[in-house]
C-alpha cells in the first residue's frame, strides 16, 4: 500500500462531545484524578440513562439519551461535588423494534447493567447515585433495581428521576394537545412536550416538516385513558405497549403543537428540579439515617 495516498484520520465528536463541561465528566478524568475528586468531597454521581429508539419521522433515534445527558451536565455544572457518568444509551424498547434503528435490551440485561454501574460507583466511594432517565420504558425495571440497591448497598442513596415530573405543572397549564395526547407527566412519545424540547435543544436536527399527530382512541376510553384531563380512574392494561405496536408513524401524541418556547421552559424547569434534588440529598440522607 502506498501510505502517501492514505489520508490522515479525522477525529469526530462521537461519544463525549460536550466541550466546556469536562470538569464534571467522569469519563474525561484519569483514575488518579477521579480518586482525588472523591477524596476531596465529590460524593454524587448522575447517571444518564435512556434509549436508542424511534421517535417518529421528525426526531433522531438518540432523543432520550441526548436529553438526559444534557440535563445531567447542566445540573452538575450548577452544583458542587457532582460528576456525570458516561450515558447508558440503551434501554427497554421491545415494542418499537419494528421501527428501523431501534435497539432494545431485555429486562434482565438492562437491570444487570444498571446494578453493575451502581455497584462500581459505590465501590469507589460515591454515596449518592442518581439515575436520570429520558425513556419512560425504563421506569418500571428501574424501580425494581432501586429496591435491590437499597438492600445491597444500604449506605448508598440511589434513586431514579424521570425529569418530566419537574415540568408537568407547566405543561398542564400550557398544553395545546387534545385529551388523550399526554399522560400524568404531561408527556407521551414524540408528542407536544418531547418535540418542543427537541426544538429547543437542537432545532437543526428536527425534521420540522415531519412533525405529525397520532392519538390512539384507546387513550381516551374509560379505564384505559392515559391523560388526567379526562375524568375518571385509569387502570393499566399494557395499553401503551399495544399502542406503539399499532402506531403507523411511531408517534403517540400531537407533535404539531410543539414550540421552541415551550421546550425552553421545560428544560429550565428540569434543570431547576434536578439541581434542587441534588442540593436536598444531605437532608434526605440525614432523615433516612444513612450517615
Amino acid at each position: 500500500m502506498d501510505r502517501r495516498r492514505v489520508k490522515a484520520a479525522k477525529l469526530y465528536p462521537v461519544f463525549l462531545p460536550w466541550s466546556g463541561s469536562e470538569d464534571v465528566l467522569l469519563g474525561k478524568k484519569t483514575w488518579k484524578e477521579m480518586k482525588e475528586c472523591i477524596g476531596g468531597g465529590v460524593e454524587t454521581a448522575l447517571v444518564p440513562i435512556g434509549s436508542t429508539e424511534e421517535h417518529g419521522p421528525a426526531i433522531p433515534l438518540d432523543n432520550d439519551i441526548f436529553n438526559s445527558t444534557q440535563l445531567c451536565i447542566n445540573a452538575a455544572l450548577r452544583c458542587e461535588n457532582v460528576v456525570v457518568a458516561p450515558p447508558l444509551c440503551f434501554g427497554m424498547s421491545d415494542e418499537l423494534l419494528r421501527f428501523s434503528g431501534t435497539i432494545s435490551l431485555t429486562p434482565q440485561t438492562f437491570m444487570a447493567c444498571v446494578k453493575d454501574i451502581a455497584r462500581s460507583l459505590a465501590g469507589h466511594g460515591f454515596r449518592n447515585i442518581i439515575f436520570v432517565t429520558g425513556h419512560g420504558g425504563n421506569i418500571t425495571p428501574m424501580n425494581l433495581v432501586i429496591e435491590e440497591l437499597r438492600r445491597d448497598l444500604p449506605n448508598v442513596l440511589a434513586t431514579l428521576v424521570s425529569p418530566w415530573i419537574f415540568s408537568s405543572e407547566y405543561m398542564k397549564q400550557h398544553r395545546e394537545s387534545e385529551p388523550g395526547a399526554l399522560d400524568d407527566r404531561m408527556v407521551m412519545h414524540a408528542c407536544e412536550t418531547e418535540s418542543s424540547l427537541a426544538l429547543a435543544l437542537r432545532p437543526s436536527e428536527v425534521r420540522e416538516g415531519q412533525l405529525v399527530k397520532e392519538v390512539n382512541p384507546i387513550l381516551k376510553e374509560r379505564y384505559s385513558k392515559s391523560d388526567p384531563i379526562i375524568p375518571g380512574p385509569s387502570l393499566r392494561f399494557g395499553q401503551f405497549r399495544r399502542i406503539m405496536e399499532l402506531s403507523e408513524t411511531g408517534v403517540v401524541g400531537d407533535a404539531t403543537k410543539a414550540t421552541r418556547e415551550k421546550g425552553e421552559k421545560v428544560f429550565r424547569l428540569m434543570i431547576e428540579g434536578l439541581v434542587d434534588l441534588i442540593r436536598s440529598l444531605p437532608t434526605i440522607r440525614r432523615i433516612m439515617k444513612l450517615d
